[in-house]
Parts: C-alpha cells; structure tokens; sequence
C-alpha cells in the first residue's frame, strides 16, 4: 500500500534512527555520564534530549554496554575526540548524525507568521532547533515540524508546522533570521513495521507497506496474510510462548520463544533431553526434524526462507550439568540456499562477558562464517576428513578445524565436569568447559535486527 503523507499523524519514533550505529566499538574514556537500566532506544533519547551532567545539545556520541544495560553518554565522537574507536564485543558505539543536514538553510529569511511553538534551549543554535524540530515540542509532535526560524537577537527557535511550500507563501528577507526548511521525513523513520520502505517527498514521507500492513505508518494489521515468524506473531499481540504456524504460502509449525529479551525468537534448534538424534544424512537435515514443542532442527530449507527476506540476529542459550547458564548473541545471521549448499553468514558476537566466541571468532580457522553445511553423507567443508562423520556424527557448518562449537554432537548424559567422554563427540562450546564436556541444554533462536522498535500494532 502507498501512501503519501500531506498531514502528518503522530508518530512513535526510534531514536536510534539519528544515530549511525557502530557495532562492538566503543569511545574510550569519554564516558561524561552513566546510565544504568536503560535500552538503546532510550540511551538515544537521553542522548538527544539532554540530561543533568550532559545538558541538551552537549551530547556527540553514546557507548551502549550490552549485557548489562548500561548507556555511556558523551560530548565527544569520534572526530572531536581525534581517536579511532576501540573493538570490544561487550559495547556498541552510537554516532549523532548530522542533524542539520537534514534542513536545507535559508540565511537572512524567515516564514513571517508561522511560529507556532518558541522554544529557547540552553545553547539556541541550528543544531539545538533541528532537535526541537525533530523531536517534537509542545503542540507539535514528533514528524509534524516542518521547518524553523533561528532569531539571532532572541536567540530562540521557532517551530513552524508549515514551510514555504504548504504556507503558500516565499520567504521574508530578514538579517535577524536564518530560516531552515526540513528535507528529510525518513529518520528518525516513521513507518513502524520492519517489512516497509520510506520514501521522502517534498512536504513529507510516503510509506509503501507490506501486504498485510496498512495505515500511514504500516502500523495496522489486517490479519489477510500468515505471518512470516515470531516476531511478526509477537507484532500481531501474541505473548505467549509456545507453538503456532508461520510462513506464506506454506505454513509451517515452529516453537516460539516470547520472554527471552523482549521474545519475537524462532527456536531453530533445541536440544535438551536426547529424545531426538541428530545423526541424520543431509535430506534430513534440509527438510528438518524433531519435534516442535521438544527437542528438533529447524531445517535448513526453512532457514533459508526465514532469513533471506530480511537481516536476523541469532541467540544461543547453554546449559551445562551444574545449572550454570550462558548465551552468546550474533547481530548477524543468514542462511543462503540451496546452491550454496546453505552457506551460513555470522557475526557482531556479543553475550556472556565470560563466554568465548566460539563459532565466528576472530580466528578463521574456527569460524563458521561463509561455510557450506556437511552432514555424514555429504561432505562439503573442504577438510581432509570429513567432520560431519567424524564428530557426532552430525549435521554443521563446519570450519578446516572443524569447530570450536559443536552443537548438533551426540546427546552425552556422563560428560560432566566429574568424568570426561570422548573429545569433540558431544555438544561441545569448546572454550567454555572443553571438548570432552557434552552439554546439558542448547537453544538456537532467531528473530529480524531491530526487535521490537520496529515490530508494533
């Protein structure tokens, strides 16, 4: 559906749509403020809204520490800074985009008669009113300001829902004033849905919805298609963990997970209880198996379908026998088809801070990244031996040393950390606790980057 916004309605943004978002990098020691507690999306917020220790307009830059949920704010980036940002898996780097970009300037000219909201910020500057202007102000909301009058002499902002074009009228030549008109309706972007695209047009946006979506902002479900996956379940107001059917024009049955970290999460494999076998050849493997509410394997041909059509992030739970419990996080992952031999595409690993990468580490030898999937009987990992027959045996993507991470091994009930099993045989997180410890329980999970800001009704 397309549809061409002269009125706007209002709109709950991300704020992290003003922001580039640079993963697992982080602005050493340029923390001014630290937040605890708090999302992304709010870290963006505080960010741009201004805080005690950061006042409003102060803040460049915000550091996101993952695990625990920790927002850094900064008056630095990058370049104020005059250093690189560091690699560390545990933190994200969010860069303020230039907000003034998104105004073409007028100098010396202002919209005489359309200041609808005046507004005087700590530090009046263009930079100050395109964040008053973008973020919404008293009567106008987010998405409905249009453009802005800087008076030099006040100095104050002035918020304008009009400009030139909607007024019906040119400009005023006037030295006190610089007006600035918007120019850039898609970020932070307005259509809410993930399956969408935004197009700007000259006095606002047009969103062209997925089928199935409609509303100005693709926000509305109208329950004509079969949701794709969990997310778009979770999307639909199911809460509920539990299994159900996605997938168009041929559904089919998954477990979804709703309470991990928000949920949204298709479960792609579980192993738990050694109910399930998992030495199978590759026809097995490519159509899937197991069972849905137990232990299974998605299959690959489903997780092509469910990763081609948009980017997904993976999360792995494990569990060993003393109860202990980690998880590693990947910002990346896909599945290519069959031609590829469901080459898998991994990585952005975050998690645990006492958990090792394991399947896409910085050492290639290791990673599964870019590899072809191998089962006994089709060996397709370009090793001497052949490591789906050798280890397991099993169905993986496996890497020339064959892999840190062996999850699809056989279910070992003895290999605890009291008496050892055979290396490399079980369901193996390498440098967690070793080769010859078979875990206790292994959940693999998907969901679309970006859940739930995104994802609403």
């Amino acid at each position: 559906m397309l549809l061409i916004i002269t009125a706007f309605t209002e709109i709950s943004a991300d704020f992290t749509d003003l922001f580039v978002h640079i993963r697992n990098k982080v602005l050493s020691s340029h923390d001014d403020e630290l937040i605890g507690g708090i999302t992304p999306e709010e870290c963006a917020q505080k960010c741009l809204e201004g805080t005690t220790d950061v006042p409003e307009g102060e803040c460049l830059s915000f550091d996101y520490r993952k695990v625990v949920g920790r927002c850094q704010l900064s008056r630095d980036n990058k370049d104020t800074a005059g250093t690189a940002l560091d690699y560390n898996s545990q933190f994200d780097h969010y860069e303020m985009k230039d907000i003034v970009g998104f105004f073409s300037e007028h100098a010396d000219q202002a919209l005489g008669g359309h200041d609808d909201v005046i507004v005087t910020p700590p530090t009046v500057s263009p930079r100050t009113c395109a964040l008053r202007c973008l973020l919404g102000e008293g009567s106008l909301s987010v998405g409905s300001c249009l453009s802005f009058d800087l008076d030099s002499r006040g100095p104050r902002c002035m918020l304008s829902e009009d400009n030139q074009n909607t007024a019906g009228q040119a400009l005023d030549s006037n030295s006190r004033f610089d007006h600035f008109q918007r120019s850039e309706f898609c970020i932070p972007d307005p259509c809410v849905h993930l399956h969408q695209s935004c197009t700007n047009q000259v006095n606002g946006f047009t969103c062209t919805c997925d089928p199935g979506w409609e509303g100005d902002s693709c926000d509305t479900y109208t329950g004509t298609i079969t949701p794709q996956n969990c997310a778009d379940l979770s999307a639909m107001g199911i809460q509920t963990s539990g299994t159900y059917h996605v997938g168009h024009p041929q559904p089919f049955q998954v477990s979804c997970d709703m309470d991990t970290d928000g949920g949204g999460w298709t479960v792609i494999q579980r192993r738990q209880d050694g109910s399930v076998s998992f030495d199978n050849t590759w026809d097995v493997y490519v159509q899937g198996f197991g069972n849905v509410n137990g232990e299974l394997w998605i299959g690959l041909e489903h997780l092509h379908s469910l990763t081609s059509q948009q980017q997904h992030e993976l999360y792995v739970y494990l569990e060993n026998w003393e109860g202990t419990t980690k998880f590693a996080r990947y910002g990346t992952f896909s599945v290519g088809d069959s031609t590829s031999k469901y080459t898998v595409t991994i990585s952005g690993f975050t998690g645990d801070p006492t958990l090792t990468d394991d399947l896409a580490p910085t050492i290639t030898h290791h990673s599964i990244n870019g590899k072809m999937f191998t089962t006994k009987d089709q060996d397709n990992d370009g090793n001497d031996v052949n490591c789906g027959a050798t280890f397991g045996p099993s169905g993986w993507w496996f890497p020339p040393s064959c892999g840190l991470a062996l999850l699809n091994g056989q279910y070992l009930t003895g290999c605890s950390s009291s008496s050892s099993c055979t290396s490399a045989q079980g369901i193996v997180w390498k440098n967690w606790l070793g080769y010859r410890y078979s875990l206790k329980k292994t959940v693999m999970m998907i969901r679309p980057s970006g859940f739930p800001g995104k994802y609403k009704i």
